[in-house]
């Protein structure tokens, strides 16, 4: 496999030292407050350390979060599914759009009521804002950028992340994975082309 074993190692470490300060337990055991993470080659694009939770022993448990569990990807889906694409159809860092206040039903806020006018996408990746990536998701189309993480192999999408603009703020109905968000970005460095983030080098039998 591409797995480095060094990397494996440290990878854990990290994951579980970041909780370790969260010591309730469920009555099986089991941490319940849980973290993954998976790193990814940039040269080769395969999966080089995998941490599917925090260290801990419980026999016959054999849950690996970083493949098998969707959660919500929070502000984290905004550059793989909004301004990627929005590049592709002529944006560039310095192209800008409306970070006001929004009004009516459908309105969405930044965090700590922040607005910043008339701003950079580079400004508004940065920032993180909910008011300019919902505005240009929406223009944009949410079946347009969505595509993009069809072709990403995202397994979680539901016919109800094409009918809300809210899923451009990380809010799916059912999610995406830790090695699936690994992937996308690993494929952001890869000049746009999608490598599927297998750690399988080679399989050879008992004769070779």
């Amino acid at each position: 496999t591409s797995i480095d074993m060094i990397q494996q190692s440290m990878l854990q470490s990290s994951v579980s030292k970041k909780l370790e300060e969260f010591t309730d337990k469920t009555d099986d055991g089991i941490y319940k407050v849980q973290g993954a993470a998976v790193c990814i080659d940039n040269r080769t694009g395969r999966v080089c350390a995998i941490v599917g939770g925090r260290e801990e022993v419980q026999e016959g448990y054999g849950l690996n979060r970083a493949y098998q569990s969707f959660r919500q990807p929070g502000s984290a889906i905004k550059p793989v599914l909004v301004y990627a694409p929005a590049f592709e159809k002529g944006y560039t860092p310095d192209s800008t759009v409306d970070d006001t206040r929004m009004t009516g039903p459908d309105k969405v806020s930044n965090a700590g009521s922040v607005y910043m006018g008339s701003v950079s996408l580079a400004r508004a990746v940065q920032k993180a804002s909910n008011v300019a990536t919902y505005r240009l998701y929406q223009e944009l189309g949410p079946e347009n950028c969505l595509e993009y993480l069809e072709e990403m192999n995202f397994k979680g999408l539901t016919k109800e992340d094409y009918d809300y603009d809210t899923t451009c703020l990380g809010g799916f109905t059912k999610g995406t994975t830790v090695v699936e968000m690994a992937a996308a970005y690993a494929t952001l460095c890869n000049d746009g082309e999608y490598r599927d983030p297998t750690c399988i080098i080679r399989i050879t039998a008992t004769e070779g």
